[in-house]
């Protein structure tokens, strides 16, 4: 999968730690995607929509009073036959007009991102305790927080982040989050307390992956007024527009508009739109879990360990150690470590499989010598066509003794100078065993 940059601006660092919240949990989201008015003509733009689960969820400060159109617009979020509508299901006089695409569950919250305190192994404080409500609001109720299904990972917000009154309705889940669901919320929280932000006149920025190639440009050339040039020419009477792509290339902008709606930026010409096809995003920690999920499903696949993987891919990227990667690394990363999943025999040979200066192998004490070439033994095996108790067995052999634990330094030395210089020419393996 091809990842890109995609940069990301919002009206406060809050709304900004929220996104890398939900693109922490895999969520995805849109910010501010539509501007709504009510009756009373009061116009407003809730925070967040995510369009796979169907959730509108809005943000703001601690302190700040509930905004006047939060009731009218939860309330028409849910529909018709929402509680707060008389039982004839004719809504009040100041409804607010959603067309069906944006109907769904609507959730407030006032204050910073939740922080999880464990007291022990206890969970009983909870993250929302700094909240004005313990949670978030929903029309005429309260008290509601994130939560996931233990067994099919279903993400939803209910009251008190009961688990068991997800919908998915999934057997034997009983109460709050535990285990390894609430160790996925806690991780997504910290991790949007405390990623990386960059403010520039007054905006923050946030910066992710998308796996959506022409998403980067595309956000960048909208000027978030899309519509299609056949829209604009039917429009105007122009009649059936034969031009290729009309109904795709932006009026608005030098770029395309959703191939379903029309009515959002799109990364080429017939991709749907970020709200008609939801993409989630990955900020730097998903990415990272991604990438060792990977390393790990390519080690099982080779049958190397962790040990091996790890270095090629730090190498792949150019540098040594994994906290010096970069959102612009992981995408070179991610790209080999697919490439190398796709076709296991492109995977290269490390360059500390391969070969050792002297000095590096002085520099090793027993414990390096052994793991050294413990690391050797598969690769050796896979290049030579032998088995690695038959390996292992030539290994002892050239250091002059029966088992591992027998040998000393010098010996252990010896073994590694010759396992490099199998590994360099594996036919001389071959016609030493012949």
């Amino acid at each position: 999968m091809a990842y890109e940059l995609i940069t990301f601006e919002f009206q406060t660092e809050l709304h900004a730690r929220w996104a890398i919240f939900f693109s922490d949990m895999g969520i995805p989201w849109t910010y501010e995607p539509a501007e709504f008015t009510t009756a009373r003509g009061e116009t407003f733009t809730p925070t967040f929509w995510l369009p796979r689960e169907c959730f509108w969820f809005h943000a703001q400060e601690t302190g700040a009073e509930d905004p006047s159109w939060w009731e009218d617009f939860a309330a028409a979020v849910e529909g018709p036959c929402h509680p707060a509508y008389p039982e004839d299901d004719i809504a009040p006089d100041d409804e607010v007009a959603l067309d069906e695409e944006w109907q769904g569950r609507a959730f407030m919250a006032t204050g910073p991102i939740p922080e999880w305190i464990c007291v022990g192994d206890s969970l009983a404080e909870g993250p929302w305790r700094n909240h004005q409500t313990c949670g978030m609001e929903t029309s005429g109720d309260a008290l509601y927080q994130w939560t996931l299904c233990p067994q099919c990972g279903l993400f939803g917000a209910e009251y008190g982040g009961y688990a068991d009154r997800l919908p998915c309705a999934c057997p034997g889940r009983q109460g709050n989050l535990e285990g390894a669901s609430a160790r996925q919320l806690l991780q997504a929280y910290r991790e949007a307390r405390l990623e990386g932000l960059t403010t520039y006149g007054g905006r923050v920025s946030l910066t992710v992956l998308s796996p959506q190639a022409g998403a980067a440009e595309a956000n960048r050339l909208c000027v978030r007024s899309c519509r299609s040039i056949g829209d604009q020419l039917r429009e105007v009477g122009a009649g059936a527009c034969t031009e290729e792509h009309a109904d795709v290339l932006c009026e608005a902008c030098p770029g395309f508009v959703c191939s379903l709606c029309s009515r959002r930026p799109a990364a080429s010409a017939g991709i749907p739109c970020w709200v008609c096809q939801a993409v989630p995003v990955l900020n730097q920690s998903r990415a990272r879990r991604l990438l060792n999920d990977l390393a790990a499903e390519l080690g099982r696949k080779l049958k190397q360990p962790l040990r091996v993987i790890h270095p090629v891919i730090n190498d792949a990227m150019g540098i040594r150690y994994r906290d010096q990667v970069t959102l612009e690394l992981l995408i070179r990363g991610l790209a080999h470590t697919e490439e190398w999943l796709s076709d296991p025999s492109s995977f290269p040979v490390p360059l500390s499989q391969s070969r050792l200066s002297e000095d590096e192998i002085g520099a090793k004490d027993m414990t390096g010598l052994k793991r050294e070439i413990a690391s050797r033994v598969g690769p050796l095996a896979r290049a030579v066509g032998e088995r690695i108790i038959g390996v292992q067995i030539r290994i002892n052999h050239a250091m002059g003794v029966r088992s591992r634990s027998e040998a000393d330094e010098e010996q252990l030395r010896a073994g590694l100078r010759q396992v490099i210089a199998w590994q360099s020419n594996p036919e001389e393996f071959k016609h030493q065993r012949a």
